[in-house]
């Protein structure tokens, strides 16, 4: 089988299971809530991707790295100061 299709497969049968939970465990749960408290459960682990979106802004290499021009040197030796 070809690493392509293995990827394949794999997220196939990854979709398949969650739907599985989702109809066995998470939606009779979900039903039985309150309208509110149900969206916040829904919304609670999506909380968790604005942080890590946040996380990776504040980490970004435009942030930690000096400028290009700290990295350029003189073509030649007269540029140079001693």
């Amino acid at each position: 089988m070809s690493p392509e299709l293995i990827f394949k497969l794999h997220l196939l049968f990854g979709y398949v299971v969650w739907l599985l939970c989702t109809g066995v465990y998470f939606l009779p749960k979900l039903k039985t809530m309150d309208r509110i408290d149900a969206q916040r459960t829904i919304a609670a682990p999506h909380s968790f991707r604005f942080l890590a979106w946040y996380s990776s802004f504040l980490a970004s290499p435009a942030r930690i790295c000096p400028p290009a021009s700290l990295y350029l040197l003189p073509t030649e030796t007269s540029q140079l100061e001693f």
